[in-house]
């Protein structure tokens, strides 16, 4: 997580690997700027000792009396953590390593290994789908993958997913919640301001709904929900019918801050028969604020219906290692480590909102003449 948190794209190897080939390290570091705990053959030791550029990180408590070969012993190359250490006796050691100037936040402590963050484990295969395909043009932005550099991981078209433990809150959301309350606010890239007026309850659920009523600087109004509390992994799905119109956004996604991290269903009203997932992970701690991170592609999967015409059953199943996202009981498509960015690790809160992007690449220019227009939710679980 340290080297992540200085802009090192980092990959963590388990203990069951076959090691690597002087050949596979000169692949992987076309990729990855730092690798942890990774196997390797005695040809890629050699490979590595003669890359003049290459830094070696010893673990003090991974084996404290073990010797540094005297091809890694001048200090400029070679580091070696001392356990305990935290804070700013860590972090200066390794940054004079790597040449970088320490960050203003803590050490961090990670996630736990079973968690998997940092691997990666995307097919070695993968085939393309004529369910989802990735979204052009892509975000060119720093920390992003370059375009072809990866494939969706898509399961079989037949699989079907169910929920996971129990279910921790129902909620109908024909009347006010204490799980998902309304929001007022509203965010750069937003041309309308969520309001309470903006959220209605009735027989068919919550209905979000958009309109051309200026509040401040923005022309719209609109309404937004989001739980009281933040989650930790889990299934969340609710019975979406999303809005009608180019230029709405009906969004169910998980979302935090400090660091951001999000996962992401989009029903764009350009494109009534499909929806978009996407996946943001920046690194650190609780707290951490860091401006860069691992922005994911957006996919988008083609569902075979029209989202605005009835309701239909959306669910993101979020688990150490793995994200799912299923319609109508169906796993449509799937992310692990990697692919293309780490798994969020940390708590979110569950969002649900009706929203008119500034952008029209994303959705559209927005039809006036549909407006008002409304996405409603219902029945809203969270499965831990």
């Amino acid at each position: 997580m340290a080297l992540s948190m200085l802009g090192l794209r980092v990959r963590v190897f388990d203990s069951d690997e076959r090691a690597l080939s002087a050949g596979e390290l000169s692949a992987l570091l076309k990729t990855f700027d730092a690798l942890v705990d990774a196997p390797l053959a005695p040809c890629a030791v050699s490979a590595g000792i003669a890359a003049v550029n290459a830094k070696f990180i010893f673990e003090g408590e991974a084996d404290p009396g073990a010797a540094i070969p005297d091809a890694l012993s001048p200090p400029s190359r070679t580091l070696r953590l001392s356990a305990g250490e935290s804070g700013e006796a860590s972090w200066q050691p390794l940054c004079a390593l790597v040449g970088f100037d320490p960050p203003i936040h803590a050490f961090p402590e990670g996630a736990p290994r079973a968690w998997r963050l940092f691997r990666d484990d995307r097919p070695q295969t993968q085939s393309a789908s004529d369910d989802a395909r990735w979204v052009v043009p892509m975000d060119d932005t720093p920390w992003t993958l370059v375009p072809g550099n990866e494939r969706p991981s898509l399961p079989r078209a037949d699989r079907v997913e169910g929920p996971i433990g129990e279910r921790l809150a129902h909620a109908t959301m024909t009347v006010p919640s204490s799980l998902l309350l309304g929001r007022v606010e509203t965010f750069p890239g937003n041309l309308a301001a969520f309001a309470r007026e903006g959220l209605l309850f009735g027989e068919d659920g919550a209905r979000l709904v958009l309109d051309r009523v200026s509040i401040g600087d923005r022309s719209y109004r609109s309404g937004a929900l989001a739980s009281a509390r933040p989650f930790h992994h889990g299934r969340f799905e609710a019975e979406i019918r999303a809005a009608r119109g180019s230029g709405l956004v009906t969004g169910f996604f998980l979302h935090r801050e400090a660091p951001r991290q999000e996962i992401d269903i989009e029903l764009t009203g350009d494109e009534p028969h499909s929806m978009l997932v996407n996946v943001y992970f920046n690194p650190g701690d609780e707290g951490s604020a860091l401006g860069f991170g691992y922005r994911g592609s957006p996919c988008r999967v083609d569902l075979g219906f029209d989202v605005a015409s009835d309701f239909h059953l959306y669910a993101i199943e979020w688990r150490p290692g793995c994200i799912t996202w299923s319609v109508d009981g169906r796993v449509v498509h799937e992310r692990v480590g990697w692919d293309p960015t780490p798994i969020p690790h940390l708590p979110m809160r569950l969002h649900a909102n009706l929203w008119a992007p500034r952008s029209k690449r994303l959705a559209g220019p927005l039809d006036e003449s549909l407006l008002p227009s409304s996405a409603t939710f219902r029945n809203i679980s969270i499965w831990a």
